[in-house]
């Protein structure tokens, strides 16, 4: 039991480690900005569905920003105790952190506070959250890895579509 704790947590820290590398030195970060680069408003959810070749590179890292937080809405969970209010817990840990992390990066100067972003990314976080109960519901792990990754595709065309909509309303 103790090792499976322990192997929860150190891919959760790994897993941290990698996001934050990206984060704050990956993407050419090393440059820094001149002053405190923030954005608190929210003109639209950056997140679309391409629609030609030249916005594909900066299509990939939006999905990026999605995509990349999904594990969390496993990892966070599964280093908590299991109680009725595990969601919750989980998602106020997350939010806190990202929100954290994007002040550290505005600080820092090696990157932008984003309240988009961490829209983005908490997106994410519910996603893998989803993903992750409606892969439990199988029996076998490969059942659950197969649910799992199902639904984490499902639901990430469903949000890319979603803030597409979205996006066309606000236009």
């Amino acid at each position: 039991m103790k090792k499976n704790i322990r192997l929860k947590r150190i891919l959760l820290a790994g897993y941290l480690a990698v996001v934050l590398f990206f984060m704050f030195l990956g993407f050419g970060r090393i440059s820094r900005f001149d002053s405190f680069q923030f954005s608190f408003t929210m003109t639209h959810f950056p997140l679309w569905i391409p629609k030609h070749l030249d916005t594909l590179y900066i299509w990939v890292f939006a999905l990026g920003n999605l995509v990349a937080f999904i594990p969390f809405g496993v990892l966070i969970p599964l280093n908590l105790r299991a109680s009725s209010k595990l969601f919750l817990k989980s998602l106020l840990i997350f939010v806190a952190g990202i929100t954290a992390l994007e002040t550290l990066q505005m600080v820092s100067l090696l990157g932008s506070f984003d309240v988009a972003d961490i829209a983005v990314n908490t997106l994410g976080f519910l996603i893998g959250y989803a993903s992750w109960k409606i892969g439990k519901s199988a029996g076998k792990l490969s059942g659950q890895m197969l649910r799992f990754c199902t639904a984490c595709i499902i639901l990430v065309i469903l949000a890319v579509a979603g803030a597409e909509l979205f996006n066309s309303f606000l236009r």
